[in-house]
């Protein structure tokens, strides 16, 4: 038991980890091309990943199957659900990334985590128990918000970063929420493939449309691109 148990936390921590790196990946992609450049090619880039992943393991599991059986790479309901989640994560990405033009991958770090707190407090609308010491948590976070975006002289210390990671953290709260009810009905590895796809599709339109990219930028920030995705 102590075993699994110690197991959990080092995959935690190496998720934490993980997490971490790519803020400083995103800002040090910032550098050289635009947000919605990079939101687009990272995702993109996940798409790429998971597909192949995807397709094999289909036709494995298909061979299985009889043919009435067989799992169809794509259907309606993960089109429509992933449809619909690709959407809110587009925005979640976004803001978060535009975030980097105003304040620091650190603070973007800890406003984008408060998505933990706005995932209870959204469950109450769905009648949804939350536990006394979830409130407590929230109360710490904000207090730890408070000190990290306020400048005790500037009571108007709160740039637009900061409220665009706020924005950020709101729309990954709902996302989850999301996550959480497509998920009973739909595989999860498809549905993250589909999000990353819509939210990508859509990013890379932007691109297009607000800003000018250009080969040897997006070449100069490969590494955190490949790295994010």
């Amino acid at each position: 038991m102590q075993k699994t148990q110690f197991k959990g936390v080092f995959l935690l921590l190496l998720t934490a980890f993980i997490w971490g790196v790519a803020f400083v990946a995103q800002s040090e992609g910032m550098e050289h091309i635009d947000a919605f450049t990079f939101s687009g090619i990272r995702m993109i880039f996940g798409v790429c990943v998971l597909l192949p992943f995807i397709a094999i393991r289909d036709k494995m599991q298909n061979k299985k199957l009889p043919d009435d059986k067989k799992i169809k790479l794509f259907d309606k309901k993960l089109l429509v659900c992933g449809g619909l989640l690709g959407v809110v994560f587009f925005f979640a990405c976004n803001l978060q990334q535009f975030a980097f033009y105003y304040t620091g991958a650190g603070k973007i770090a800890f406003i984008t985590a408060l998505y933990m707190f706005f995932v209870p407090l959204f469950g109450l609308f769905f009648k949804k128990r939350v536990p006394w010491l979830t409130w407590l948590c929230v109360g710490f976070g904000f207090v730890g918000l408070w000190f990290l975006c306020i400048d005790p002289a500037n009571l108007g210390g709160i740039n637009v970063g900061d409220l665009l990671a706020m924005g950020c953290a709101v729309f990954f709260a709902v996302q989850i929420l999301m996550i959480e009810k497509f998920a009973q009905q739909i595989d999860g590895v498809k549905l993250s493939c589909m999000q990353f796809l819509v939210a990508g599709t859509m990013s890379c339109i932007c691109m297009f449309v607000f800003e000018n990219p250009s080969l040897p930028a997006i070449g100069n920030a490969i590494v955190p691109l490949l790295y994010a995705g």
